[in-house]
């Protein structure tokens, strides 16, 4: 048998039936067929007849409640038990209902979904969803049940050791962001008093460590592996359906996210006017954008018109799993693989790898002023007292935005035909 030890519980995994593994003292973690593992405790008493009766009793279950707290817990049943000459399954009974009496506080997890349900008004559907996921895939296990007032930073940090330590580094900073908003909301709300948990939560976020961030391109591409890349789009956009192929070449002319291009509506374009309005709602900053089109964008756009100008959307899905809605970024990411725009390669990119392009030539090669460069990518001011003296509207700057995204395409189009030349 070997040694247990609390890591040896975690790595031990479901095989299809209910497992039992015995820590000693009749204290044993089962695992059930799908994986979820739970603390029980053998316990005999003797009934006030005077009859011996085995009881078996949960504790809790398991990384929540690690083997030591699970040692710590069953010696403590089993000292009261032994005191009160009671049933342990009674006294747990009797523990909860004391507990609910008590529960004048609602428990973290109320608190969250309170918070979420208020909040998720103003995200996108997806990341609403992923938010629940991961409190209830992270945090809830651990401190779901807990009264919120009783909540220690030393309980958040246990959830967030656990996902560090699978080495997901980033969602362990997003999962802290989201407790320190419960706590905040909970706050606000009068269901904790002293505010020192979030300013304790706010020192420990300096001390998680970060992701090391995968540049989205690599920095030190030439012009001409530039110029490869979109000689690659050009050469190879017949081997991809129309929406895909024509969203692939103009992406790199707009400098938009690629959920703005991608969910483009043809009522937001005037290509008379070579303008595109997008709406504060697909703006990541919820802020209506406006994006002077360069020629080269306006021809391709005119071209998607034919294709789907009957439709609402600008780059509809012609797959039977679209469902009739737009491509999907990784439907762009894949095809820039078959490229062979790849990690193994040493040549990852994906789309949004475009607005970093655009942000680097702007300021190093064209030389342009910040504030244009800013309002086409459509940043925020990281500066609260900044942006509340430096207010912008819509066509802010708008001549000399379309004036710098027209030398940006040229540009972009110069280092094309370089590389197509250099080619031959």
């Amino acid at each position: 048998m070997p040694k247990i030890t609390h890591t040896y519980l975690q790595n031990a995994k479901a095989d299809g039936k209910t497992q039992r593994i015995p820590v000693g003292d009749s204290l044993f973690l089962q695992i059930s067929p799908k994986g979820k593992k739970t603390w029980y405790l053998r316990y005999d008493t003797v009934s006030a007849e005077g009859k011996r009766k085995q009881n078996i009793v949960s504790l809790g279950v398991f990384p929540g409640l690690g083997l030591k707290e699970a040692r710590v817990e069953a010696e403590r049943r089993k000292t009261q038990a032994k005191n009160e000459n009671v049933n342990l399954v009674e006294l747990r009974k009797e523990e909860r209902m004391a507990k609910a009496r008590a529960a004048e506080v609602p428990c973290f997890h109320s608190v969250a979904d309170a918070w979420l349900d208020l909040r998720s008004a103003e995200w996108e559907p997806r990341s609403a969803k992923q938010n629940r996921g991961r409190l209830k895939a992270n945090v809830y296990p651990f401190i779901g049940d807990r009264r919120i007032d009783q909540v220690t930073v030393s309980d958040v940090e246990q959830c967030l050791k656990h996902i560090i330590e699978r080495g997901s580094h980033e969602v362990a900073r997003r999962v802290h962001t989201l407790v320190v908003s419960v706590f905040k909301y909970a706050l606000a709300k009068n269901l904790i008093a002293d505010p020192n948990i979030v300013v304790r939560l706010t020192w420990y976020k300096e001390q998680m460590p970060r992701r090391q961030r995968q540049s989205l391109y690599a920095e030190e591409w030439t012009p001409e592996e530039i110029g490869g890349l979109l000689l690659a789009i050009e050469e190879t956009k017949a081997r991809w359906t129309v929406p895909v192929s024509v969203a692939l070449q103009v992406a790199p002319y707009c400098a938009v996210r690629p959920s703005e291009l991608l969910k483009a509506q043809w009522e937001e374009f005037d290509l008379e006017a070579a303008e595109w309005i997008i709406p504060a709602a697909r703006m990541k900053m919820r802020r209506i954008h406006l994006v002077p089109l360069p020629r080269q964008a306006v021809a391709l756009f005119r071209r998607m018109r034919e294709f789907s100008g009957t439709s609402p959307l600008v780059f509809p899905s012609t797959s039977s799993k679209g469902g009739g809605g737009p491509v999907t970024s990784m439907a762009l990411i894949q095809a820039l693989r078959r490229m062979g725009y790849t990690a193994e390669n040493g040549t990852r990119f994906v789309t949004h790898g475009f607005r970093g392009l655009f942000s680097t030539i702007a300021y190093n090669i064209l030389k342009a002023p910040t504030l244009a460069v800013e309002l086409q990518l459509a940043h925020s001011e990281k500066d609260k007292i900044k942006a509340a003296y430096h207010k912008t509207s819509l066509r802010t700057a708008l001549e000399e935005r379309r004036e710098l995204l027209q030398r940006y395409a040229d540009y972009l189009d110069k280092l094309r035909e370089e590389a197509r030349e250099k080619n031959q």
